[in-house]
C-alpha cells in the first residue's frame, strides 16, 4: 500500500510562485545581512543578477535533493575552482564581444568610476 505511482507533476515543477512564509522570509534576510556584514559586502549585492542566479541554482539544487541532506561544503566549489572558471569564462565573453565590436561601425567607450551608495 506505501507504493506511489509518479505523476507527471513528480518530473515538473509549476511555474506557479509559492506564498513565502514570513518565518522564512525573516532567515533569507537574516542571512543577507549577515553575508553583507560578515563578508563586507555591498548591501545591494543581493539584488545583482549573479547573486540571484546563484541563489536560484542553490535553491534549485536543494529542491532536486530534498529528500537527503547534503553537505553546503561539498556543493560549493573551490575558490581554486571558481577563479579557473573566471579565466574561462572571461574567455568566452571577450570572444562574444570582439564578434559584436567586429560587426559595428562605430562605437563609444565610458569609463566611469564605481562607488556604492548604500555603504
Amino acid at each position: 500500500m506505501g507504493c506511489h505511482q509518479p505523476t507527471v507533476r513528480d518530473f515538473y515543477s509549476s511555474s506557479k510562485t509559492t506564498p513565502i512564509p514570513s518565518k522564512l522570509k525573516l532567515r533569507v534576510t537574516q542571512a543577507c545581512t549577515e553575508f553583507c556584514a560578515v563578508d563586507g559586502r555591498a548591501f545591494d549585492v543581493i539584488t545583482d543578477d549573479g547573486f540571484q542566479n546563484l541563489a536560484k541554482v542553490l535553491f534549485d539544487a536543494g529542491r532536486s535533493l530534498y529528500k537527503s541532506s547534503i553537505e553546503i561544503k561539498e556543493l560549493l566549489p573551490h575558490s581554486t575552482t571558481v577563479s579557473r572558471n573566471v579565466t574561462r569564462l572571461y574567455k568566452e565573453y571577450k570572444l562574444h564581444l570582439v564578434n559584436i565590436c567586429e560587426q559595428l561601425n562605430s562605437f563609444c567607450l565610458v569609463v566611469d568610476q564605481w562607488k556604492e551608495s548604500y555603504t
